[in-house]
């Protein structure tokens, strides 16, 4: 036990002297890899219940595969949304900062009502996936899988509203499609589980 102490010990001597060396950036990608894994192992929490079959995976996947095109469409048109409304904000910044003048309301009504359409369009295309993916899940897996789904999300965190006891499992599902089949992340954990399912 003392000897495992004393290498311990060592290698935390050995650990901090570095610590000093690394940069904020560096610290800041660390820090946001080790919380993509903790996530990537809370997705799994919730995806291995599951147990799906290779068949499921491949009737599953193609539409998630859409799901993610469809998300990254959307990426673009807001994209190109905000790079036709940076030069104004940037204007209005200069005018600001070397002048002292008042940007106004102009500008700022621009930005939140461009802000409140990308965010309608948005929640418009993850219903639309949330309900593309929820009818495949339906019509693949079995009673027990869904009702594996449905039952391992806190609906409380998605929704504090939201009464889980009165909730049915369709809602339970759907809202188990958006926070965990539909996360970036939960991709490339499916597709991996998919090459070792039997």
């Amino acid at each position: 036990m003392m000897f495992r102490f004393a290498i311990l010990v060592a290698l935390f001597a050995l650990i901090v002297p570095t610590w000093g060396q690394v940069t904020s950036d560096e610290r800041s990608k660390a820090a946001d890899e080790i919380l993509r894994k903790v996530r990537r192992l809370d997705l799994m929490n919730q995806i291995l219940p599951l147990v799906l079959t290779k068949s499921q995976y491949a009737k599953v996947l193609p539409t998630i595969e859409k799901a993610r095109a469809a998300v990254k469409k959307q990426e673009q048109i807001e994209y190109d949304f905000l790079s036709k409304l940076s030069p104004k904000i940037d204007k209005a910044l200069k005018e600001a900062v070397d002048n002292g003048k008042v940007p106004g309301n102009e500008v700022i009504n621009e930005t939140w009502a461009t802000f409140q359409t990308l965010g309608i369009m948005r929640k418009a295309v993850a219903d639309d996936n949330v309900d593309k993916v929820f009818e495949v899940f339906k019509a693949t897996l079995n009673a027990g899988q869904i009702k594996t789904a449905a039952n391992s999300v806190n609906v409380k965190a998605f929704d504090p509203n939201a009464d889980p006891k009165t909730m049915g499992d369709d809602a339970k599902l759907r809202i188990y499609i958006r926070l965990i089949v539909l996360d970036p992340l939960a991709y490339d954990l499916l597709l991996q589980l998919s090459r070792k399912a039997e």
